[in-house]
């Protein structure tokens, strides 16, 4: 393997540094082209590897190691274990321990063993399990990688990664924070998952500080920095669970942590990624344990039987129940709130999902008790006794148990004793208004409440004041008008003063004595029965105090109410889909947001960056709105992803009658996107590129496509055919294409196989029979039963048809084409059938070729592969050797090169006028001319630099070859502006053309075209802006791709090119709670 140290190597204030040494300490492997920043690593020996490497830079040396966990061949008896990360947080003058057995597993079930610990720091301590960081002082990140051996030669490593801050930093700093995150990805769709940090809200600072990622701690090295804040994760052939932590700074010495776990699939036709639901129950603190059952949110279509194989993040204690695979058994150790974590549930056949589990533990003794206002009126010399048990409630804990902790003192010379429940005020000569606070427990909570005490001279006096109730809106002041609440029967005591209110709890009292009014404000957010006192006096000297109870009853507002919540955006792999939440009365820095994709939460912010690589999962969003008064409301959309699937395209039938091949005439192509939700998206040329008329029948059920050059064919997933396209009628001023079917077509079940050429569509029935129409006439053949399969070419078929003589042949369409076969002797069966424009070639029994249609030849050789060319075909033996026949100035003849064709030929390739053979040992062969409209060089000529090169591939437009080496590299010739100039570009996966243009696809998905610049040579530039390239479609003029990020791009042909807004990724809702 190749080892390439880079991330792992950080420098400041030199120019650069270089590998310069690298050594197996251990001896279990070898090392070798150390070629800085990387060198390779041969492993030899199943064990723990220790790589030592060295970096000098600006006259400095540093050293470090690399742990290679080396197992031995997959074997059916044992599973190797697997570690976890462990990302801890302390200060720098505190140790931190972790047990590392809770962090490993073993699906065989082997006894494990924590074998080492690897520290460069020496911070870092084993004892038996257990692992302690000690930081003596250390503020920063370290770490250390431990291994774990199962005993049968399996071994795993992880990382022990700390954050060590500063518990007395000089300066005040708000250190970032770091959330972890949980992701599937399916590798059939994105080979490499690109994000940012920030996009996914998963890094953030209070200060405002740009955060940047110091380091990524990833096995294998799969997981990379990009930029300050992107991380690139490629799994390469892994496919499973796996996890890297990754380290932020904010540049003033705060740092966090944080993990990403993936799941990686690989979606097959044999096996389907199963599916899983989010869960959310509700415990009590007092319960030591909780059974959660998945089985009913979790599905497979394969009926493939399904078990959780990790649960990821958990504040309380998480395990599976060894009796039941689809159970989890959740502790909450103490917890008390919303606890949150992932749950991982396998197929066995390597698929896997992810979702969310969300426990409340809620406490049993919720709610506080009652401490009401309490009222005493007294003289100086007597002393009252008050039981305030007939005041104070719990809804939990029965009176009788709850304990008054605390009375505030009176008012000297008065005092207050406490004795249980009880309490005595002596006022000890005092006169006024006296108020005290007592405090009220149940064991754990805790409430106050007033007493109000009014000490008058004596009790002989006529002072009254009333209890009073209103009512009021919540934020609504209200005045208590008491001037009829109080009263007197003696003149000389007036006038009557208010003095205090006492106990308002809700709101805020305001006394208007001259009025005699008390204005009372409910507090902004509260809401509810309010209860205070207010006390009067009199104008004798000494006064005497009355005092009465006021009561309010503050409505609550109309709860708030989410309106409308909808979701705008592009749901392309890392377009940012936004919430939009209407509520009058919403606070909005208080809404509480819930992203979910098949149950797992991918976030928790107003935005969302897409990820998922399952668009037929749907996105539901919920929101938890709340007012100023703490009143909340929620509701919930769902939207389903739209996206395309397949582009397929109008035919490309090579066509001798095109005489200008370098200004198309009536170019008639279109392409149709098939998306995951069955909808077809056309666009293109004419009447194939114009659906409106079947636009509804196009709407949903589309599976594929079947194209002639002017026509299409949607066959949809009830087994019906929706066509369109010229159909030879007075509109249709290009000719027949097939885009008029005949009535009775046959359904799904009953088709074979569906084939076109150029202008005719053909359907081989499970019966035999062919239903055919278009432009290529069947000429009164008869084509009712015994047919086998059907070959297509220009203007005419030809179809193998079993007889009670063996196999032969049967054709129509036109004659000087291929369309008449007659004096063709088909008595010794037919194996296989080729074409080119002007005629038919069949492979028969005996090896032996026929050819009709504007030439008759038959050759005896026995041949196993045919090529052709405008006028010519060329043909692999058995031998390997090649033979040539046809207009020799389209590639007839082989003469001149057959010394180099006599053997070991493996594959042939074609021009329209010129055929390139691909040899065992990498070499090429190429022959012929091609002469049409001035244009004289069509590849029969192999260049020099071919001479020097292995070839692995070759490939071929109209105009021109290009070849891909061993090494990824092109080699191209034929008319250069048709794509006989290849670019400089390496590592190519694969190669596509139109009829005047290349694309070549890269292994990481990059993509580059050349050739004729306006009809798809061209390329635009943002082509590779969507995380690389999925699958690419060509018509004869134009290509168009899918992008990794779902996008859908064209170009070329102008007249097309410009892709419709429904082939691009959109969503649609299909559900949600708010009422219309």
């Amino acid at each position: 393997m190749i080892v390439n140290v880079s991330q792992s190597v950080t420098f400041n204030n030199i120019d650069g540094w270089e590998l310069t040494s690298v050594e197996d300490e251990t001896g279990l492997g070898v090392v070798s082209d150390i070629n800085s920043p990387s060198f390779n690593y041969q492993a030899q020996t199943p064990g723990v590897a220790t790589l030592n490497y060295k970096v000098n830079g600006g006259d400095l040396e540093s050293m470090s190691a690399i742990i290679v966990v080396i197992n031995g061949p997959p074997s059916p008896d044992n599973t190797p274990p697997v570690a976890k990360n462990i990302a801890l947080t302390t200060t720098n003058d505190t140790s931190v321990s972790v047990n590392l057995a809770d962090q490993v597993s073993d699906t065989d079930g082997d006894a494990l063993v924590i074998s080492s610990l690897i520290s460069a720091s020496g911070r870092f301590s084993l004892n038996g399990d257990t692992v302690t960081f000690t930081p003596n002082g250390f503020v920063g990140v370290d770490q250390a990688s431990y291994i774990v051996e199962d005993g049968k030669g399996g071994f795993a490593s992880a990382y022990v990664v700390v954050n060590s801050e500063d518990s007395n930093p000089l300066s005040p700093n708000s250190p970032p924070e770091a959330q972890d995150y949980s992701y599937v990805l399916d590798v059939n769709v994105l080979p490499t998952w690109t994000f940012d940090l920030i996009d996914l809200n998963l890094i953030s600072d209070a200060d405002g500080d740009q955060l940047t990622i110091e380091n990524i701690y990833s096995t294998d090295g799969r997981a990379v920095k990009v930029g300050a804040t992107g991380i690139s994760y490629t799994p390469g052939s892994f496919r499973g669970l796996d996890q890297f932590t990754y380290t932020v700074v904010d540049g003033n010495g705060g740092t966090a942590i944080g993990s990403i776990n993936v799941a990686v699939n690989d979606s097959t036709p044999d096996n389907t990624i199963p599916t899983a639901g989010a869960i959310s129950i509700t415990m009590s603190d007092t319960e030591l344990s909780k059974t959660i059952s998945v089985s009913g949110s979790v599905s497979d279509v394969d009926g493939d039987p399904l078990e959780i194989v990790d649960l990821i993040a958990s504040i309380g204690g998480v395990n599976v129940n060894p009796d039941n695979p689809l159970e989890i058994i959740y502790e909450p150790n103490g917890f008390v709130g919303e606890d949150k974590f992932v749950y991982v549930i396998s197929d066995g056949q390597g698929g896997l999902a992810m979702a969310t589990v969300t426990v409340t533990v809620v406490p049993s003794n919720p709610n506080p008790p009652v401490a009401n206002i309490v009222q005493i009126e007294t003289t100086p010399d007597l002393a009252k006794t008050v039981d305030l048990s007939a005041y104070i409630s719990d809804n939990e804990t029965p009176t009788s148990e709850l304990l008054i902790t605390n009375v505030t003192s009176a008012t000297s010379p008065a005092v207050v004793m406490l004795n249980g429940q009880s309490i005595t005020y002596t006022p000890n000569g005092y006169i006024g208004v006296d108020t005290l606070i007592y405090t009220v427990s149940d064991g754990e909570l805790t409430d106050t409440g007033d007493i109000v005490i009014i000490s008058s001279p004596d009790a002989d006096h006529d002072l009254n004041a009333n209890d009073v109730s209103v009512t009021t809106d919540a934020g609504v002041t209200v005045e208590i008008d008491l001037s009829s609440q109080i009263s007197t029967s003696d003149t000389t005591a007036e006038p009557l003063i208010l003095v205090s209110a006492v106990g308002a709890s809700l709101g805020d009292v305001v006394i208007d004595d001259a009025n005699k009014k008390l204005i009372y404000t409910p507090k902004v957010g509260d809401y509810g029965k309010d209860v205070f006192v207010y006390n009067i006096k009199d104008s004798h000297d000494p006064a005497h105090f009355a005092q009465g109870l006021v009561t309010v009853d503050v409505l609550p507002p109309p709860p708030p109410e989410i309106t409308s919540l909808t979701v705008s955006g592009v749901p392309t792999i890392g377009g940012v889909l936004n919430s939009n939440v209407v509520c009058t009365t919403c606070i909005t820095s208080r809404y509480k947001y819930n992203w979910s994709i098949n149950g797992l939460t991918v976030s928790e912010s107003s935005n969302y960056a897409y990820q998922s690589t399952n668009p037929d999962f749907n996105i539901r969003l919920e929101v938890v709105g709340e007012d100023i008064y703490g009143q909340t409301t929620a509701e919930y959309s769902v939207y389903r992803v739209s996206i395309t699937q397949k582009i397929f395209s109008t035919s490309l039938t090579r066509n001798r009658e095109e005489n200008n091949p370098r200004t198309p005439v009536d170019a008639i192509g279109s392409f149709v996107a098939v998306k995951n939700d069955g909808s077809a998206v056309v666009w293109g040329r004419g009447d194939s590129g114009d659906a409106s008329s079947v636009s509804a029948e196009l709407a949903d059920g589309v599976e594929t496509v079947y194209s002639t050059e002017g026509a299409h064919a949607a066959l949809k997933s009830d087994g019906s055919l929706v066509i369109w396209g010229y159909d030879g009628t007075e509109s249709s001023r290009l000719g027949d294409y097939g885009g008029s079917a005949p009535n009775d077509l046959p359904m799904g079940d009953e088709i074979d196989e569906i084939v076109t050429n150029n202008n005719a569509f053909a359907i081989l029935t499970k019966d035999g029979s062919v239903v055919t129409w278009g432009g290529t006439s069947l000429n009164g053949e008869d084509v009712s039963s015994g047919i086998k399969e059907i070959y297509p070419k220009f203007g005419a078929f030809a179809a193998r048809r079993v007889t009670s003589s063996g196999l032969s042949a049967v054709t129509w369409g036109v004659d000087s084409l291929g369309g008449d076969s007659s004096g063709v002797d088909f008595s010794k069966g037919v194996e296989s059938v080729f074409s080119n424009p002007t005629d038919f070639a069949a492979i028969m029994g005996d090896c032996s070729v026929e050819v009709w249609g504007s030439n008759r030849r038959t050759e005896a050789s026995c041949i196993t592969d045919v090529a052709a060319t405008f006028g010519a075909f060329a043909a692999i033996k058995s031998n390997g050797s090649v033979i040539a026949w046809g207009d020799s100035n389209a590639g007839g003849d082989s003469s001149a090169e057959s010394s180099q064709l006599t053997g070991n030929v493996v594959s042939l390739s074609s021009t329209i006028g010129a055929f390139a053979a691909l040899k065992e040992n990498g070499s090429v062969v190429a022959w012929g001319r091609g002469e049409l409209a001035g244009i004289q060089d069509v590849g029969g000529t192999a260049p020099p630099e071919l001479s020097s090169v292995t070839v692995d591939a070759l490939y071929s437009n109209y105009f021109a070859f290009v070849a891909v080496t061993d090494r990824g590299d092109l080699v191209s010739w034929g008319q250069g502006s048709f794509g006989g100039t290849a670019p400089t570009i390496s590592n190519v996966k694969n190669i596509f053309s139109n009829k005047v243009a290349f694309a070549a696809l890269t292994e990481n998905g990059q993509l580059v075209a050349w050739g004729n610049t306006r009809y798809g040579g061209s390329a635009p530039s943002n082509i590779n802006d969507g995380g690389g390239i999925r699958a690419v479609s060509a018509t004869n003029f134009a290509f168009a791709v899918i992008k990794n990020n779902g996008s859908v791009d064209s170009w070329g042909d102008p007249d097309y090119s410009e892709v419709p807004s429904l082939a691009q990724p959109y969503i649609a809702i299909v559900e949600t709670s708010i009422a219309p």
